[in-house]
This record gives structure tokens, sequence and C-alpha cells, in this order.
């Protein structure tokens, strides 16, 4: 006898892939792994967040014989706020695919198994290149001004490295003078050859008084994504956030930004002494301790960079093996890990505890709360059946200070 695929098909969703989902996609990368997880309230469409700034100054205090003590203190506090993102993952069965499981609940699994594991593997993408990001979602920029397809882009630093895909995507090209204006939208765009300092593409759309540093965003998603560790891990308030990350900007809480040492306008070679420097000044201006601060993060042509240092100065160093069995370089006893999605000519030092995936609630189905994950595609006009994920949330800073970068530093990839 026949069965219903919705009907069979949903208690899958709910029960298989669901708690997996759940369980795997903030565990599913090396960097998302370090961020702490949070279930947070929401107030006004932002979560609201405790930020430590002060000591108490009655801590320590020495005093001669029966003098008045020091008036007690208290730790400072300021809130910090953050909007909250909406993210969405979808599936879509036709419904030939449909047909063809009618009279089989193992065909069932495998055709909802493989829509399972691609949107997993497409979503994980997404979320560690925003936590990568600074907000932007930026896939790739322009190198000059070209409204001809096609041109050249790069990661606006000079590298051919871009998130572009083999096949045709489609963006909206933002004008890097305001981050608001559109200098081409839904454009359809094809990656062609890679060099080491760009890539090609053409394009299908129209472009229009394009500049040199404007970047591809997927269509109708800026200001929409989530704030990674570009924008939380530097001394200025988020390209996209003028109020500053977390509402706290700079110019207010000079205090709250982390440490950056070196350019991207000035390049430099890789030390052991940069590192320490780095590590030695989040320590200094924050209340990290060294140990805290244990989590390396770089593109892995850095960590090319940091093997052929140690090589040349006759330095051996380990390997580790990190929770969720990613396996990483090490330095001094702190995890030196390459991330394809993290930028170029940068080594982050992470605080981990400081940063949180913050969530109203775990990912979760459309349509759950009425009993029907399923929904006709296009209201019916179209045969075949969808789902959709969703996850409201941001990532969150707690202690912005005690993170820090270095920048500008040479690679040995050409």
């Amino acid at each position: 006898m026949a069965f219903d695929f919705a009907t069979y098909a949903q208690p899958i969703l709910k029960n298989t892939y669901l708690p997996g989902l759940q369980e795997m996609l903030p565990n599913s990368t090396v960097l998302l792994k370090q961020f702490e997880k949070e279930t947070l309230p929401i107030e006004g469409k932002a979560f609201k967040v405790q930020v430590h700034r002060g000591r108490n100054e009655a801590a320590g205090r020495g005093a001669a014989e029966l003098a008045t003590l020091a008036t007690a203190g208290q730790q400072t506090f300021m809130e910090g706020s953050y909007n909250v993102k909406t993210q969405y993952s979808r599936i879509a069965l036709s419904g030939l695919a449909i047909a063809a499981t009618k009279s089989n609940k193992g065909s069932a699994v495998r055709a909802l198994d493989s829509e399972m594991k691609r949107i997993f593997n497409d979503t994980k993408r997404s979320f560690n290149q925003q936590a990568n990001g600074d907000g932007r979602h930026a896939f790739a920029f322009w190198t000059g001004v070209d409204d001809a397809s096609g041109t050249n882009v790069d990661d606006n630093l000079g590298n051919g490295t871009t998130y572009l895909e083999p096949t045709a995507q489609t963006f909206d090209l933002v004008d890097v003078g305001d981050n608001t204006t559109l200098r081409g939208t839904a454009i359809v765009v094809t990656r062609g050859a890679r060099a080491a300092t760009s890539t090609a593409i053409t394009w299908t759309g129209t472009v229009a008084s394009s500049a040199d540093g404007d970047y591809l965003v997927p269509t109708g998603t800026l200001g929409k994504q989530m704030t990674g560790i570009q924008a939380i891990v530097s001394a200025s308030d988020p390209v996209l956030q003028a109020g500053g990350l977390g509402t706290l900007p700079v110019a207010t809480y000079d205090d709250w930004k982390a440490v950056v040492l070196g350019s991207d306008a000035s390049r430099q070679d890789l030390s052991f002494e940069l590192i320490d420097q780095l590590i030695a000044q989040i320590v200094m201006d924050s209340d990290a301790d060294k140990g805290d601060v244990n989590f390396l993060h770089c593109h892995p042509a850095m960590v090319s960079t940091y093997a052929k240092l140690c090589k040349d100065n006759r330095v051996f160093y380990n390997n580790m093996t990190l929770d969720g069995g990613f396996k990483v370089a090490q330095y001094d006893g702190m995890a030196f890990s390459g991330d394809k999605d993290c930028r170029r000519n940068a080594i982050y030092a992470l605080t981990p505890g400081t940063i949180a995936i913050g969530q109203m609630a775990p990912l979760d189905w459309l349509g759950e709360e009425s009993g029907g994950i399923f929904y006709r595609l296009s209201g019916g006009d179209k045969d075949g059946l969808g789902a959709t994920l969703y996850m409201y949330g941001e990532f969150i800073c707690k202690v912005r200070n005690q993170n820090g970068v270095l920048l500008g530093i040479n690679e040995i990839w050409s």
C-alpha cells in the first residue's frame, strides 16, 4: 500500500535529522566549535548582553593602622545590544522524486538523506564564512572600475582567494563608499581562472558606476548576515554598524576595542616575537591571562608560513587534536588552526569564551508549531514539496579586548 510522503517524511526530518543538525552546525568547523553556544532572551529584536568593563577599585588597598578603609567598590558593567539576524536554509523535492518514493520507505529515506546532507554542508559553509567575516559576507571585491563583463576580483588584499563557487551564483554589487548603494542587482556571476593575485569573472546583468573595492554579496542579504571575527577582533566599529559593535562605539569605549598589531598597508614577515607580542599586549590590556588566549586562527597559507618559520629556525612544533577531532598545529601550547574561510595575511589570537553564538532558540523547522513541516512549492504552482530550516541569532562578543589580530603578514604562498 502506498504511503503519503509528507506524512512519513516529517518524523524523519524532526526525529532523525533535526537533533543532529542542531548539535552539529555550531560544532561543524574548528572556529564555530570555539564559540560558546547560548540561548538568550530577546528585547526589541535584540540580544542584551552584560559586558564587564571595570574592576572593584577597593580590592587590595593598603591602609594605615586605624585609618578609615577605602569605600567599598564594585564591578562595573555596560550593556551591549546585538540585533538578531534571521538565517534560513531550504530544501525542495520534485513531484517526480516524491512519486518514485511512494511505495518504498527506503527510497524516501534516501531522497531525504541526499537533500539533508547537502543542505547541512551548504549551511555549515555559510555559517563559517559569516563567522570569519565582518557582517557583509563579501564573496569577492572589484579590483578597479569595470562595468562591462568580465573583470578581475580579489579578496581586497591582493590575493586571488574568494568565496566564489565554480557554478554561476547570483549577487548584488555593493558600493564600498557607503556600503548601501547597489551598483548591480541580482547579477549572475560565473567564476573563471584563479591566479595568485586575482580571479577572473564574467556576469550577466547590469553594473553601473563600479569602483575598486566594491564587493559582491548574495542577493538581498546586505545587512542581514551575522557579524564575525573580522568585525569583532578589530580596533574599529564594524563597517555596517555605525553605532559600534553591540552598540558600544570605540569613540566612547576605547578600552573595549580588540588589540590590533600591524597594518594591511605595510607588510612584514612573520616571527615568533610578533606572535608573543600580540598575546602579551592582549594580556596587558585586559583581564585575560596568557592561558586564556589559547586559539590562533588563520588561513592555511599562514599555517604553511608558520611551518616554514619553524623549519628555518630549526624549531620543532607538535600537532594537537581539539575537541571535535580537529587536528591543528601548535604554538607554545596554543592551537594554531588553519581555516580556508579565514581572511589572508593575518593571525587572530582568540579567547574562545569571550565570543558566543547567541540564539533565540536552536535551529528548527518553519511550520513545526502547526504540525506541518512541508509546504507546496509556489503555493501549489510547482510540482513539489519544500521545507525550511531557520535560526534567529547572531555572533556576540562579551569581552572584546581579550582578543587580538596581527595584520599585514607576508605569506609564502604566491
